[in-house]
């Protein structure tokens, strides 16, 4: 016995349901990651001000030439760290672009399939209702010819 197409459609709309969950997923994922990555280049980014801020207002002792080496050193690893963690930000900004257009295409595809598969439905129905009206009919014209031949013959 052959399946309905509906049926099939069916079996086909659960596994684009499936995909579109599990895009959404990584895209839900991914997003978390990025905002994580920008909390971090922001911590640092306020950890940098805050360090400059209090050493500028520390400026009004004499500074040993060893304490002010130290500290640009630290400045300029905390900068590197600062222009790293904003090439992780915008690397993680990438991947939650794509996650969101694979996504995207996924929500497009279960879409069609869903509207696909909802007028399979209703062309089944209007089939199954039009096969329903012919039997009726041809019930009607059996009857109708059988009366007629029985008056026929009693005549």
């Amino acid at each position: 016995m052959t399946r309905k197409r509906s049926d099939r459609l069916a079996v086909v709309v659960r596994l684009a349901q499936l995909k579109e969950q599990r895009e959404r997923v990584n895209f839900s994922a991914a997003r978390e990651a990025h905002a994580q990555q920008r909390k971090l280049c922001t911590q640092l980014e306020q950890y940098l001000d805050e360090y400059q801020l209090l050493n500028a207002a520390g400026q009004t002792t004499v500074a040993t030439l060893s304490a002010l080496r130290n500290g640009s050193q630290f400045v300029a690893q905390l900068s590197a760290s600062i222009e790293q963690q904003q090439q992780q930000a915008a690397l993680s900004l990438a991947r939650m672009q794509e996650a969101r257009k694979a996504w995207e295409i996924e929500m497009a595809k279960l879409d069609s399939l869903s509207s696909l598969l909802e007028r399979s439905r209703n062309e089944e129905n209007r089939e199954l209702e039009h096969k329903a009206d012919r039997e009726a009919v041809d019930i009607w014209q059996a009857a109708s010819t059988g009366a007629a031949l029985r008056r026929a013959r009693r005549g």
